[in-house]
């Protein structure tokens, strides 16, 4: 087992593979098709499952971007919009400022272009994905300092938050957001074509046919109050207070309606909240530290949450959801351990000074993708916690090789967690 005092000697090969990695994952798109979404409509129109070309997946149709990327690995050859945060990570502790900055800007690419940030192949553009962008920004700014360039990046942060998630489709009751894909779809399949692409989660148990497009998700909330307090924070960097001041109104309203409709004080954890039947959906999930990770939480909500990490935390690290809920083909899932949410519970639990937790279930979960890299001489997408592998559940396709945020997680973790155990918040 992995401690902080051999976690450097022990894992020095594995960031060496990493680092290699990065050019073996790089790519680019700028042979690629130039068309906009809005063209797609009338072939969206009489689509089933959201996918509008079945062209061979040998030689997809890849959409333009304008800068290299790195793609996730396996199967995925194009960037994807929530994967590159998480790599991102990786790139800006490793000095690869100027790649993480050019996936920044293929997004501010998609959002003039298409009106949102979609996946480079057209089969997999079917709506967006959870957003990052705010963060992915605040990341590089971190990094650069470059306030003419943090001009630029909030106009795009501003449309995408306005003009997508607070569209017609995504905005309810005039305050918070749910996933919706693009209303071109035909109306009798946007549920399950919202399921299977935007809501990211794809599949879980927090998501069903009859109930996704009535549900204000955890996640995508926290993720957009996110967005308030990063334009509030950028908007004081570029000197225009009165503008952050508004930010920060709009994230403390979101902030209560939260609380109001998607925590348990019982249970100590936050649900996705059914605003047609009126009720919290009772899945026990890791999305109840996406409001931790963001300093939404209050310190008792958090130290309610943090004390259920039992639920999830098995002898290999966190596992999706507590339980199968009757499911045993949904990947986002009972017993299936993801790095973007280890790294999403870790920081939350991390952030509210409960670094003890955070350190002891960061070594299970670096233990085992550090014993299952020495064993096959590769990163996996997702891994089975309880057991100890990575063969996991064939659902939708078989477990992929590569893989961009799982490395990403790995690296940023062991810079991260000897700072971890000096620091208290």
């Amino acid at each position: 087992m992995l401690t902080l005092d051999t976690l450097q000697e022990q894992t020095s090969g594995a960031l060496r593979f990493i680092d290699r990695k990065w050019e073996e994952l790089r790519a680019d798109a700028r042979s690629g098709h130039r068309d906009r979404f809005s063209a797609w409509e009338a072939m969206a129109a009489s689509s089933t499952d959201g996918h509008v070309d079945d062209t061979d997946p040998h030689t997809p149709y890849i959409l333009f971007l304008p800068n290299d990327f790195i793609r996730p690995g396996g199967r995925f050859m194009v960037q994807f919009y929530w994967d590159s945060y998480f790599i991102n990570l990786s790139l800006l502790r490793s000095d690869k400022t100027e790649l993480a900055k050019g996936m920044v800007e293929n997004c501010f690419y998609l959002i003039e272009r298409h009106g949102m940030v979609i996946a480079n192949r057209k089969r997999w553009a079917a709506g967006s994905q959870l957003p990052f962008l705010s963060g992915m920004v605040r990341d590089v700014f971190e990094s650069t300092r470059d306030l003419i360039w943090l001009a630029t990046a909030m106009r795009y942060i501003e449309v995408e938050y306005n003009g997508y998630w607070r569209n017609s489709d995504h905005l309810v009751d005039g305050c918070l957001s749910r996933y919706h894909a693009p209303s071109c779809y035909p109306a009798a399949n946007l549920a399950e074509i919202t399921m299977d692409h935007e809501a990211t989660w794809d599949l879980s148990p927090r998501f069903e046919r009859q109930d996704v497009l009535h549900l204000l998700p955890v996640d995508l909330n926290s993720n957009l109050y996110a967005y308030e307090q990063d334009l509030a924070h950028f908007s004081r960097a570029l000197g225009r207070q009165e503008q952050a001041e508004r930010w920060s109104r709009a994230a403390q309203v979101r902030s209560e309606m939260m609380h109001e409709l998607m925590w348990d004080e019982q249970d100590g954890l936050y649900y996705d909240y059914d605003f047609v039947a009126r009720k919290r959906k009772p899945v026990r999930s890791l999305v109840s530290f996406f409001p931790l990770f963001h300093r939404l939480a209050g310190e008792p909500h958090a130290a309610k949450v943090i004390r259920n990490v039992p639920l999830f935390e098995k002898q290999y690290g966190l596992a999706t959801c507590d339980q199968t809920y009757g499911f045993t083909d949904r990947q986002w899932n009972y017993p299936v351990g993801w790095a973007p949410l280890h790294w999403i519970a870790l920081n939350g639990m991390k952030r509210y000074g409960h670094n003890t937790e955070a350190i002891r279930v960061a070594l299970k979960w670096l233990d085992l993708n550090l014993a299952i890299w020495k064993q096959t001489g590769s990163f996996f997408e997702k891994y089975d916690v309880e057991r100890g592998t990575h063969e996991v559940l064939t659902d939708r396709y078989k477990n992929q090789e590569g893989f961009g945020w799982t490395n990403a997680v790995f690296h940023s973790l062991i810079k991260d967690l000897h700072s971890w155990k000096c620091n208290k918040n």
